[in-house]
């Protein structure tokens, strides 16, 4: 299941939801209508790990939510063990080929 919704809160309502429905994964941007900075970020994606059981892919879609999801934050996700891979909208192929070059034996990457 994809998540685009505008809160954290929806997120994990959503996410719970999907695990009911016994959806394979779970694939989520970050909230739309506020510019984060990095805690608030990785808080979003936590919150979501924290209280649903499947894989969390992370969605890095600048252009619609207008948080960016830089190494560091993948770092802190794949360290904590909430991630397992993410889908790159950014179209920046050197920010991509950092992602896999570093992390490419624990997360998990695409563009599209």
């Amino acid at each position: 299941m994809h998540l685009v919704p505008p809160s954290k809160d929806a997120s994990v309502r959503l996410a719970k939801q999907a695990e009911k429905d016994k959806a394979d994964a779970i694939a989520s941007a970050s909230p739309y209508y506020y510019l984060l900075d990095e805690a608030s970020i990785v808080n979003h994606f936590s919150s979501i790990a924290k209280f649903v059981s499947l894989p969390l892919f992370v969605c890095y879609i600048l252009g619609f939510t207008t948080n960016a999801t830089g190494l560091s934050i993948l770092r802190k996700l794949k360290d904590g063990r909430m991630i397992i891979g993410m889908k790159d909208s950014s179209k920046d192929y050197l920010f991509l080929a950092s992602v896999i070059q570093e992390m490419q034996k624990v997360v998990r990457s695409w563009t599209g």
